[in-house]
């Protein structure tokens, strides 16, 4: 009956030692398992982090370019309103001096113009 009773706990050592060995392994493979889905939910988040990225690249981009474009606009008004400056200024220059030539000549002409009255026919008022 020992002989019996020692190959039985044998047989348990071996099954216990069997089942020790297989709960390692399936904790650590179970570990393995969630490991391995978390690299892939990261690596999902890493994907859809970089299309955001990618998208946020072109809406930049179209910004740029309608920065660029605004630019320009900004760029054609601004000679466009020198532009009109320099030939208002001209038009100020030439009335300018069209005025100060008139007012030359009205003051010429005043001059020239006898304020005695001595010159005029005498008037005869009757009642």
């Amino acid at each position: 009956m020992d002989k019996y009773l020692k190959y039985i706990l044998i047989a348990l050592a071996i099954l216990l030692l069997i089942n020790l060995v297989s709960g390692l392994f399936n904790s650590g493979d179970n570990n393995l398992k969630q490991a391995i889905e978390n690299i892939n939910k990261s690596q999902q988040k890493l994907d859809s982090s970089l299309a955001q990225i990618n998208y946020t690249r072109t809406k930049i981009d179209s910004i740029r370019n309608d920065i660029q474009v605004f630019k320009s606009y900004i760029k054609d008004i601004q000679s466009r309103v020198e532009i009109l400056d320099l030939e208002n200024r001209s038009a100020m220059r030439t009335y300018t001096k069209y005025k100060d030539s008139l007012k030359n000549r009205l003051n010429d002409l005043y001059h020239n113009v006898d304020t005695t009255a001595d010159d005029l026919p005498d008037f005869v008022v009757t009642n």
